[in-house]
């Protein structure tokens, strides 16, 4: 189980809950693809499952923010990790860093993730966060992410997996969804997500 640094009780606002993390902790570990792109990575909450993950096969990181904080940059020395930094809008990263997966959980306005959905277009597997915070929370500004997900729900190259369940102490209905061109479990990743607990 990963130990998310800095953070033993709660789950900071905004951030991705931490079943989530585990989860994406646990996808890379079991399918080691070559290269992620971390989009909207704000104090390195959900950071920490892939600065991890380099430490345990050989992973090219990439991180986006249009703001690196000093808790993201004290996190990247905690883990002595060398990860490529794109202090810049996603659009501008998404080409530059080329990677296999993406995690996308920055701007979530819809201008912004329709562009980014058209930079991904060759991306195998795209994990998103807030991809029912529109419908389940009412949230103004997050169209974008349930765009994603739409999208990639159309798309008949991807098999998709949405957890967006109700749980007592959690926000995990804002959504946690992954699409995918390779042959990744989904059954048993809702399985794992479905084990963690805070």
């Amino acid at each position: 189980m990963l130990t998310i640094k800095g953070y033993t009780h709660s789950v900071p606002a905004m951030c991705m809950d931490y079943r989530h993390v585990q989860a994406i902790h646990w996808l890379l570990l079991t399918y080691k693809p070559a290269s992620v792109l971390e989009i909207g990575c704000f104090h390195g909450y959900s950071t920490t499952a892939v600065l991890d993950a380099s430490r345990q096969f050989p992973l090219d990181v990439h991180l986006c923010d249009i703001v690196i904080t000093p808790e993201l940059r004290q996190l990247i020395a905690d883990y002595d990790a060398a990860p490529m930094i794109h202090q810049c809008p996603s659009v501008a990263a998404i080409p530059r860093a080329s990677c296999q997966w993406a995690i996308v959980d920055g701007d979530h306005a819809l201008p912004t993730v329709s562009r980014e959905v058209e930079l991904l277009a060759d991306t195998a597997t795209v994990i998103a966060h807030d991809t029912n915070v529109a419908t389940a929370l009412g949230w103004v500004g997050f169209d974008g992410a349930e765009h994603l997900k739409r999208h990639y729900q159309a798309d008949g190259r991807y098999r998709c997996y949405e957890d967006c369940q109700v749980r007592p102490g959690e926000w995990t209905e804002r959504g946690f969804f992954v699409a995918t061109r390779e042959d990744l479990d989904l059954v048993t990743l809702a399985n794992v997500i479905n084990c963690w607990a805070p």
